[in-house]
């Protein structure tokens, strides 16, 4: 699969319970008004593609040329990206949501940054169509629209997502366990970042080209 701001992994099965993994918050190169988002989420893609819960961390350069770390949740509609935090470069990141058991739409969001034990979480009240678990390195988008124009997209090392799991009702799995559509980021015909194949619930994300 191809799109112009994901690349990553999302898995189609319905019934979508949770979503979890961990990785390393890249370090990006100082490109004006550059961004780049790594998340998990339910949602955003095929008959879902209005319709998303999500947490992650966005690294972006500042307009004074500072690079900072942010911890994140959006849920669409609305369209609305809540800041609950910061992190910083190389710092190790648990994400997960889960849908809280007996309920159907109390989402519990959280992001555990290891390396410095700090906890950021939320509930949410959202009505998710429960398809499409996600696993994304996202170039965001640079307006309150869901689509383009995006923000300039640094360089960055590659990205690994591990420990890579879905919850169906009660029953944590394994991605490398579930069908997986491999996405590619791709605008205006250049192939900007790819995921490399899923192997013990991992997989990395590249950032290619200029």
């Amino acid at each position: 699969a191809e799109s112009a701001n994901w690349a990553g992994y999302t898995l189609p099965r319905g019934e979508v319970t949770g979503v979890r993994a961990a990785w390393t918050e890249p370090a990006i190169s100082n490109v004006p008004n550059a961004h780049v988002a790594t998340w998990i989420g339910v949602g955003g893609w095929g008959a879902s593609y209005n319709n998303i819960v999500q947490i992650g961390t966005l690294a972006y350069v500042t307009t004074d040329g500072q690079i900072e770390h942010t911890v994140w949740y959006e849920t669409l509609p609305p369209n609305s990206w809540t800041f609950i935090g910061y992190v910083a470069a190389g710092d190790k990141v648990f994400a997960s949501i889960e849908l809280e058991h007996g309920s159907a739409q109390l989402w519990n969001l959280a992001l555990v940054d290891q390396t410095t034990n700090q906890t950021f979480k939320v509930t949410v009240s959202f009505s998710s169509h429960r398809i499409y678990s996600d696993f994304i390195v996202e170039d965001p988008d640079a307006t309150s629209n869901n689509g383009p124009p995006y923000y300039p997209f640094p360089r960055f090392p590659a990205v690994t997502f591990n420990n890579a799991n879905v919850r169906y009702a009660q029953d944590w799995v394994a991605i490398t366990t579930v069908r997986a559509l491999q996405v590619t980021l791709i605008q205006s015909g250049v192939v900007v970042a790819i995921p490399g194949p899923l192997a013990n619930n991992a997989f990395n994300v590249t950032r290619v080209g200029t």
